[in-house]
């Protein structure tokens, strides 16, 4: 009984029989794959992955290799700004470490309970008992608890040694980082990896040290103070752009008492690029950036910027779900990067 809809494509019938025969060792749960449901929802489940892209990035040994904001990038002799793009480095010391985790520590995430689990219940399986009923098959949604038990004995499936080749192969960055070390430069503006060949790091320019906060951080630089009450010269601190912000908004405060005033015609204060500043000013213009940098006034840590990059894969997995439940079949995905995809469902896959 052919019980995979077709909309489906196994990278392997024996990650099926893993995740079976992982559950039934743990839990005794009496799975096979031949039970109507397993085998499309183990399936929908790596299809998910492979679409939101994100989740292998962070549960691989990929990583964010360095810190984009101690040095210069130039791309085909342009300055990138490091909001546009990141680098990362792959550590095979990982893998080992991240499958263990995942085996010895049963359940999921918030992310992969949200939006793996919902994909698999209301996209593979409602797909799955669409093209049966289609067929006249045997059909019926199994149990919810199941589909978690089986959505996480896929996921220690994926990193397994009997995993990796399908995951590496799944996922564009991952592969091509794999391959290609020790780093990939990705643009995060096009989605797309830069070219090597066109990537020059310069860095020579020092990252200076705030007189007031005392960080050395990448917006640094000597900032313009005046007094017009009193026409001293102008006096030239080194402020990063939190504290530079700040200081403005002291003087711009007390400006009728002593007459101490900010260059106003500084770009940075119009337009501060510091997720920390936001708000209204002098003129209402003071509003806050997107910079990434881990610094102490950005408030950005490494799990805010997982999120930000989940809330895209989990996005592109709903666009895909979405084209499924309309009736779109896709292409076999074997081999297929997500990036594929616009050529199954258009630019806005």
């Amino acid at each position: 009984m052919n019980i995979v809809p077709n909309v489906w494509v196994s990278p392997d019938r024996a990650a099926s029989a893993y995740v079976c025969d992982l559950l039934n060792h743990c839990f005794g749960l009496g799975l096979s794959p031949t039970v109507p449901g397993v085998t499309a929802c183990v399936l929908s489940t790596l299809d998910w992955m492979r679409v939101c892209g994100t989740w292998i990035w962070e549960q691989t040994g990929l990583i964010n290799f360095e810190d984009k904001y101690s040095f210069t990038l130039y791309y085909a002799q342009t300055v990138m700004d490091p909001q546009e793009y990141a680098i990362f480095g792959y550590d095979a010391s990982l893998e080992d470490v991240r499958f263990n985790g995942r085996l010895t520590e049963p359940g999921l995430t918030d992310f992969e309970r949200r939006e793996c689990v919902s994909f698999v219940r209301n996209v593979g399986l409602a797909a799955w008992v669409r093209q049966a009923r289609r067929e006249g098959r045997e059909s019926y949604v199994i149990d919810a608890g199941i589909v978690e038990y089986v959505v996480w004995a896929t996921i220690v499936w994926s990193l397994s040694p009997n995993g990796r080749e399908w995951l590496q192969q799944a996922d564009q960055l991952l592969d091509h980082t794999i391959e290609n070390p020790p780093k990939t430069y990705w643009s995060n503006t096009s989605q797309a990896i830069l070219d090597p060949a066109e990537v020059r790091i310069d860095a020579s320019r020092p990252v200076g040290t705030c007189m007031t906060c005392g960080n050395s951080l990448y917006c640094v630089k000597p900032r313009i103070i005046v007094h017009e009450a009193t026409d001293d010269l102008p006096a030239v601190f080194p402020l990063c752009l939190s504290c530079y912000v700040g200081a403005a908004r002291e003087f711009v405060e007390d400006q009728r008492k002593t007459g101490a005033i900010i260059n106003v015609a500084d770009q940075d204060l119009a337009m501060p690029a510091c997720p920390h500043q936001a708000g209204c000013g002098k003129y209402n213009t003071w509003k806050g950036g997107n910079c990434s940098a881990v610094c102490p006034h950005s408030g950005v840590t490494v799990g805010s910027q997982w999120e930000k990059l989940h809330a895209v894969g989990a996005a592109r997995a709903r666009a895909y779900g979405e084209a499924i439940l309309a009736g779109a079949t896709p292409a076999p995905l074997e081999g297929m990067t997500t990036g594929g995809l616009e050529e199954i469902f258009g630019a806005n896959y």
